[in-house]
């Protein structure tokens, strides 16, 4: 909450193109981590393979 602090704090007080390149590394450091957020997706909700990186891919 620290973040929004009410509309105050870091976040909403970021420029809007600084907000895009906060998500786009978001994305980026996510894909990194494909084969472990599939391999937990497998053994947590019980998915195959397949499906854990199709659910990963789909964005």
């Amino acid at each position: 909450m620290t973040a929004y602090n009410r509309g105050r704090g870091v976040w909403p007080t970021l420029s809007v193109a600084q907000r895009i390149e906060h998500l786009q590394d978001f994305a980026y450091r996510m894909q990194e981590q494909r084969d472990e957020v599939v391999n937990i997706l497998m053994w947590e909700i019980g998915k195959s393979y397949a499906d854990s990186q199709k659910e990963f891919d789909l964005a």
